[in-house]
């Protein structure tokens, strides 16, 4: 972004907020989070799995390099890497998950300590919205894995499993917080 963009930008910004507050609306968000920069493609890797660590849709980030959505990567390859985000405004602490975003914030004393990328729920699966708590707390959990997935196994020829026991085979990782919402958690 030019010098003067970023003027444009931040005029831009303070004129809208100053008519939100004299119409009586909430305010913009205060904060942002995530940079830009370049990103040297490894081996493996591909717009999907660069666009989920950085929090980015895999189409957008095709956009931002001039790429189809497909594009095969080359080790070697630099990206621009833009994993900027506007975190909303007045939040009370605690964890907000933005699903549009792919993001999830942590929030103390009305700062951002910590953003994270998410990988929301398949169309199949969406992703519940609400207010959630956290229920609980595993390391090095077991996976129970719901029916429906076994039906998806079965229905391709793997192997089913009921449960998957804690280690590198666990989609579940080293860490489950679990939600409110049943059979729901963060990683």
């Amino acid at each position: 972004m030019t010098r003067y963009t970023a003027a444009f930008v931040a005029l831009l910004i303070a004129t809208v907020s100053s008519y939100a507050n004299a119409q009586g609306l909430p305010p913009l968000a205060r904060q942002t989070v995530g940079s830009e920069f370049n990103y040297t493609v490894k081996a493996g890797d591909t717009l999907v799995s660069i666009g989920a660590r950085n929090g980015i849709e895999s189409g957008t980030l095709a956009a931002m390099n001039g790429l189809k959505p497909k594009t095969a990567l080359k080790p070697g390859q630099v990206l621009d890497i833009d994993n900027r985000h506007i975190v909303p405004a007045d939040l009370p602490d605690g964890i907000l998950i933005n699903v549009p975003q792919r993001k999830l914030f942590f929030l103390n004393d009305g700062k951002v300590e910590g953003n994270y990328p998410i990988g929301p729920g398949k169309t199949a699966f969406a992703t519940p919205t609400g207010s959630f708590s956290v229920i609980q707390m595993r390391e090095n959990p077991t996976w129970y894995v719901p029916k429906s997935i076994q039906d998806e196994w079965a229905r391709a020829g793997k192997m089913v499993k009921k449960t998957v026991p804690p280690g590198p085979g666990n989609p579940l990782g080293g860490y489950w917080i679990g939600l409110s919402f049943p059979s729901y958690g963060i990683l």
